[in-house]
This record gives C-alpha cells, structure tokens and sequence, in this order.
C-alpha cells in the first residue's frame, strides 16, 4: 500500500544520497567518500541546507590548496609573473 510505497522512496533515496553519491563524487573529484559526507554534514549544520550545493565543491577547493600532490599537479603562474614579489 501507500507505507510500502513511502518506505521504498526513502530507502532509495537513503542509498542513493548515502552510497552512491559520496562513491560517484570521491572518484570523480579524488575525495575520499568519508569526507564528502563529512562536508555535507558540517556545511548543513552551519549554513543551512540552500549551502550544500557548495558544500563539495568548496571541499575540493580547500583540499586543493592544503594538499598539493606535486607529483600530478603545478604551479600555473599568470603570463609575466616569474613567481616572485614585485617590491
């Protein structure tokens, strides 16, 4: 009936927002899925739930510049910036 319905919604979702999403998001993007969750959760309880669309990206962007893989990325300075300060 209705319940069995309702209920199967829920499961869906539960694992489609719960397991395959982190899965899709930590492969495509190099997140481990712990913490794709982990920004959900932290970005809704503080900025409320119009935030989590910035939530992983945000996550990606801050993971960037913390942890520099050196070994697959670089560096890319503006044209005519040789790197050091201009004074």
């Amino acid at each position: 009936g209705f319940f069995q319905v309702l209920w199967m919604v829920f499961l869906v979702h539960a694992v489609e927002a719960y397991l395959l999403n982190p899965q899709i998001y930590s492969s495509k993007l190099k997140l481990h899925p712990l913490l794709v969750l982990i920004s959900l959760y932290i970005t809704e309880h503080i900025a409320g739930v119009t935030a989590l669309f910035l939530a992983v990206p945000v996550t990606v962007f801050i993971t960037k510049l913390v942890f520099i893989d050196d070994r697959n990325s670089r560096l890319v300075l503006p044209p005519g910036d040789k790197g050091s300060p201009s004074s």
